[in-house]
C-alpha cells in the first residue's frame, strides 16, 4: 500500500482532473465520493460498500460518467473487477489512518468547491456593461407572503466581453428549486459554451435545461419548480444575436421601434399543443386548467413529483438585432398577468422620455441661471459611472434608428442612469394594477 503522502498526492492530481467537469457536477460527484468514504469508515466489515456496480445508473449519473470520477476512486483503492469496481476485503479494514486522510483530503476540496458553487454573482447597478448599454432589474414580494423569484445577469459571459446572460427564474411550491437553478444554469451553460462552442444554440439550451433539471431531481427537490427564461447575446459573424429561452410563463419581449415583439411561448395547459404532450405523457388538465389538477403551468424546471407531463424542455428563439431592437423585458407572470407586451414597452418607453427630459429641462434652467450660459453644457453623470464608462459611446446627432428615446442633447450615460428607476417604477406600475404575485423584471438595453 503506497504511503499517507504519496495516496495523497495521487488523490489531489485525480481531483485536480475532476475539476476540469463542470462546478455543478463536481460538487454533486464529491459528495458522492463522500458518501462511498464514510460508508466504508463506518462499516469496514461490510461488503455492501466496497463493491459498486459500473453500470449503476445512481453512480453513474452523480459520478462515473465525470472525467477523473472513476479514477478517483481506484485512487482510493477500488479496481475493475468486470462488471464492478471492489475494493479489496482487508484494505481499510483495521487500520484506518490512510481512509480517513482521504476523508479529509476529500472533504477540503468539497466544501471550496460548495462555497464557489454557492456564490452567486450579483451584477452592482453602477456596472457598466461591455456586451450590452445597460441592464436594469427590480423585484418586489407584491401580495404573497413569501419571494420566490429570482435573477442574475453577467456581463463578458463565457471570459468574451461581447457576450451577455439574463435569466429569470419565477419559483413555486417553495425557494428549494429557484435557490439552486439561479446558482447552477448559467454554470452548466458556461461549461457547455466553452468546451462546445460551435454547437447549435438551440440544442445547447434545450440539453442546459434537461441537465439541470435531472440535477434537481438529483437533489431530492421533487415538490418545488420554477420557470425560467434566459437570453444570451453574442457576436456572429460581426452580428449582435439574441438567443431567447424558456420553459413556464415567464416572458420574454423584444421593443423594435416600439413594437413589442414576443420572444418566448407561453407554456400553458390551455394551450392545445401542450395539452397534447400532456396527455401523451400520461398526465391530464385538471380543474381551473391545471397540470394533474396541481400546476398551473405546463413545463418548468424542477416539480418532479408531476413529471414528465410537466416538461423542462424549452422553446428557443434566435433573433438578429439591428439598430431598430431597442430593449428586451425579461418578466415573471407577476407583470404579464396585468400588462400586455405593448403596454410594458410602451410604458418603459414613456417613462424613460419623460426623466430624460425632465433631466434635460433641469440642465436647461440651471445653465440659464448660471454665468456660464452661453457655453455648451455637458449633462452631469455620476461620479462612478464617470469613472467607469468614460469611454462610452453616446447617441449621435444624426441617429434616427432610435428617436422616441434618443435625442441630440442625450449621451447614452443617461439612458444608463435612468434604466434602472425605470424597471423600478415598472414593478410599482404593476402591483398597481393588483398583481397578487412576486414581481420580477429585467430590462436589457441594446
Amino acid at each position: 500500500m503506497p504511503s499517507i503522502n504519496a495516496t495523497t498526492e495521487a488523490l489531489k492530481k485525480a481531483l485536480k482532473e475532476l475539476e476540469e467537469n463542470c462546478i455543478v457536477d463536481v460538487k454533486e460527484g464529491l459528495e458522492t465520493l463522500t458518501i462511498y468514504i464514510d460508508n466504508i469508515i463506518s462499516n469496514p466489515k461490510d461488503q455492501r460498500f466496497r463493491k459498486i456496480r459500473v453500470s449503476n445508473v445512481n453512480y453513474q449519473d452523480r459520478l462515473g460518467h465525470l472525467k477523473g470520477g472513476q479514477i478517483l476512486l481506484e485512487t482510493i483503492g477500488f479496481c475493475e473487477d468486470k462488471q464492478f469496481l471492489i475494493l479489496p476485503e482487508d484494505l481499510y479494514k483495521e487500520d484506518q489512518t490512510m481512509i480517513k486522510a482521504i476523508a479529509d483530503t476529500v472533504g477540503k476540496h468539497r466544501d471550496a468547491c460548495t462555497q464557489k458553487f454557492n456564490d452567486v454573482v450579483r451584477t452592482p447597478l453602477n456596472h457598466c456593461w461591455k456586451s450590452v448599454a445597460h441592464v436594469a432589474f427590480q423585484d418586489d414580494i407584491g401580495e404573497r407572503t413569501y419571494m420566490e423569484d429570482d435573477h442574475i445577469a453577467l456581463d463578458s459571459f463565457c471570459g468574451l466581453e461581447t457576450m451577455g446572460f439574463y435569466g429569470l427564474y419565477d419559483g413555486h411550491g417553495g425557494r428549494q428549486t429557484v435557490d439552486f437553478v439561479v446558482k447552477s444554469f448559467h454554470k452548466n451553460l458556461e461549461h457547455h459554451l466553452r468546451h462546445h462552442p460551435d454547437d447549435p444554440m438551440d440544442s445547447v439550451f434545450e440539453q442546459c435545461y434537461l441537465r439541470t433539471d435531472s440535477q434537481v431531481s438529483r437533489m431530492d427537490i421533487l415538490q418545488s419548480g420554477t420557470t425560467a427564461v434566459t437570453g444570451l447575446t453574442r457576436m456572429e459573424n460581426d452580428r449582435k444575436i439574441l438567443y431567447v429561452a424558456n420553459c413556464g410563463d415567464s416572458r420574454a419581449v423584444l421593443c423594435r421601434n416600439g413594437t413589442a415583439v414576443r420572444l418566448s411561448r407561453d407554456h400553458k395547459p390551455q394551450d392545445p399543443e401542450e395539452q397534447k404532450r400532456i396527455i401523451a405523457a400520461g398526465g391530464f388538465i385538471g380543474r381551473f386548467d391545471r397540470v394533474n389538477g396541481i400546476l398551473a403551468v405546463s413545463r418548468a424546471i424542477g416539480d418532479h413529483m408531476l413529471k414528465p407531463a410537466v416538461s423542462a424542455e424549452p422553446t428557443v428563439s434566435r433573433t438578429e438585432l439591428t439598430s431598430a431592437d431597442r430593449f428586451l423585458i425579461l418578466a415573471c407572470d407577476g407583470l404579464w398577468d396585468v400588462m400586455s407586451d405593448q403596454e410594458a414597452c410602451d410604458f418603459v418607453l414613456s417613462d424613460l422620455k419623460e426623466r430624460l427630459e425632465s433631466k434635460a429641462t433641469d440642465t436647461t434652467e440651471e445653465s440659464e441661471s448660471s454665468p456660464a450660459s452661453h457655453s455648451p453644457v455637458t449633462p452631469a453623470v455620476n461620479s462612478t459611472q464617470a469613472n467607469q464608462c468614460e469611454s462610452s459611446p453616446v447617441a449621435s446627432k444624426s441617429s434616427s434608428a432610435k428617436p422616441r428615446i434618443s435625442s441630440p442633447d442625450f449621451s447614452l450615460d443617461h439612458i444608463r442612469s435612468h434604466l434602472y428607476p425605470v424597471s423600478k417604477a415598472l414593478v410599482k406600475a404593476a402591483l398597481d394594477k393588483r398583481s397578487l404575485d412576486n414581481v420580477t423584471v429585467m430590462i436589457v438595453w441594446f
